[in-house]
């Protein structure tokens, strides 16, 4: 059976409730731009096993985008909120710039000397045969062209996958060792990628009673993980990366529209993108996130 998986893990939520404050100067080259300053580090152990066992599967490569962001400053007396869509992206082209840069990661680590499994073999593995197609905290499916919207911190958001991936994903705030047992069963590392995007910056005061602004800006973190049988090194967000405005064509503006997902969103305000330009972005970020975290866990474990 063949599902799309749309949910973040709750360690994402962190990133997904993105500060009010102004946007910083985005970067006019991503390819140039440092990406390693936006990792925080935690090492669980297992990090030599990196260069010693030359076999990994990508478990998930996700980017988790807002359609709907909500901003809200509360006042002494009063209570400002603002409701922002998203328009202009076309989901099938948006899935296809995903599955292009899973392709780009599976080759790097080719690259790099490693055999990535596929999706068939981990899909057959006994350890999962269970999980497969089934709803809840751990996702074992095959993803399709189907996006579900779901609610985080009041935003809503997609997760879009690359299409014909096997994901596998356990959200359990409590999963322990689960993803040490999973490596066991496939003999093989286990590389979870994703980047949590939002659209909207909002600047919020209280002087002269509570209100809300908002800028269309990409502001984006990432959280990702490598796992072994022996332990694993996650990666939390560190600083924000903030890309460029000139997408959102004229800004906000008011809408009575009813929403479809990446269609004319239900809210009182909306932005209408620039695809070319938006997915450029997205392109460049999560390219430099990807091959960036690839190749510092490599060099981590030589």
């Amino acid at each position: 059976m063949k599902k799309l998986i749309t949910l973040l893990s709750l360690a994402s939520i962190s990133v997904m409730c993105f500060a009010q404050k102004k946007k910083v100067q985005a970067p006019t080259n991503w390819a140039t731009y440092d990406f390693s300053k936006t990792f925080s580090y935690k090492n669980g152990g297992g990090k030599k096993d990196i260069g010693k066992l030359k076999r990994v599967f990508i478990a998930d490569f996700v980017v988790n985008q807002v359609v709907t962001a909500v901003g809200k400053q509360t006042g002494s007396t009063n209570f400002a909120k603002m409701t922002v869509g998203l328009s202009g992206l076309d989901s099938k082209a948006y899935q296809q710039l995903v599955t292009e840069l899973y392709q780009q990661a599976i080759e790097q680590l080719k690259a790099e000397g490693y055999e990535v499994l596929s999706e068939e073999e981990v899909a057959k593995n006994s350890f999962l045969a269970e999980d497969i197609g089934k709803d809840g905290a751990l996702f074992v499916n095959y993803i399709d062209e189907t996006l579900t919207a779901f609610k985080e911190l009041n935003n809503e958001v997609v997760g879009i996958r690359p299409l014909g991936k096997f994901a596998v994903r356990n959200t359990k705030t409590t999963a322990g060792i689960w993803y040490n047992k999973f490596c066991k069963a496939i003999n093989a590392h286990a590389i979870s990628i994703s980047l949590n995007v939002n659209f909207m910056v909002f600047d919020g005061s209280r002087l002269g009673g509570a209100h809300i602004e908002g800028t269309p800006v990409i502001d984006a973190g990432a959280i990702m993980m490598w796992s072994n049988a022996n332990g694993g090194m996650w990666v939390f967000p560190g600083d924000h990366m903030y890309g460029n405005g000139t997408w959102a064509k004229s800004g906000i503006n008011e809408t009575s529209s009813s929403t479809t997902i990446f269609g004319a969103v239900k809210s009182a305000y909306v932005v209408e993108a620039s695809q070319p330009e938006y997915l450029a972005e997205i392109k460049g970020i999560l390219s430099g996130v990807s091959s960036t975290f690839i190749k510092t866990m490599i060099e981590e474990g030589k």
